[in-house]
């Protein structure tokens, strides 16, 4: 299965062009070298949203379920490992997702596919053909928190506490901005 086409080309213009007015101009007042590293940020945000949007794969065979990501190689899991599917809708901050969770007989997430980046009718095909149990997820159901305390074990740590990871990576940009400000801007 291949990633939806659906809003790709609406995707790809907005990668190129947001980064574009929202880096660029902020990184090239800060001169030369400001402008290296806004470029340098610019481009590692298209790369990896072209990645996101033209890589994934999923592959099913006879004897294995095979998911290749943004980046690396196939993933795969031999058949016989999966003994349930979850699926339902998960709210993602702003929007909902609906998410396919493969699970191991312990509960663990063993694939997890949505379809922001595959059609619903293709995770709906992959449901089918795995024959496994399959436990939807109700609507009141719907936050990652929520996921985990009914299924522990397929919603990440990173994912349970969003606001604490943005906070994390908030207080690492600035500190690296201070510390590179203080090496390359020289002091009077």
């Amino acid at each position: 299965m291949q990633p939806s086409t659906k809003h790709r080309t609406l995707y790809l213009i907005l990668v190129v062009f947001l980064p574009s007015i929202v880096i660029l101009p902020g990184a090239f007042a800060l001169g030369w070298v400001g402008g290296v590293v806004g470029v340098l940020l610019t481009g590692m945000f298209v790369v990896l949203a072209v990645f996101s949007r033209f890589r994934p794969l999923i592959v099913l065979t006879a004897t294995h379920i095979g998911h290749r990501g943004m980046a690396g190689g196939i993933r795969w899991v031999p058949r016989s490992l999966p003994r349930a599917v979850v699926q339902g809708d998960v709210f993602m901050g702003r929007t909902t997702q609906h998410t396919v969770f493969v699970a191991d007989g312990a509960g663990q997430r063993l694939l997890r596919f949505s379809d922001e980046i595959f059609d619903r009718s293709a995770l709906d095909r992959l449901v089918a053909e795995l024959r496994l149990p399959v436990y939807r997820l109700e609507r009141r159901v719907s936050s990652p928190k929520q996921i985990n305390e009914l299924y522990p074990g397929l919603i990440g740590w990173p994912e349970r506490h969003r606001f604490l990871v943005a906070f994390l990576i908030v207080i690492s940009v600035v500190v690296l901005v201070a510390l590179t400000s203080t090496v390359l801007i020289p002091r009077p």
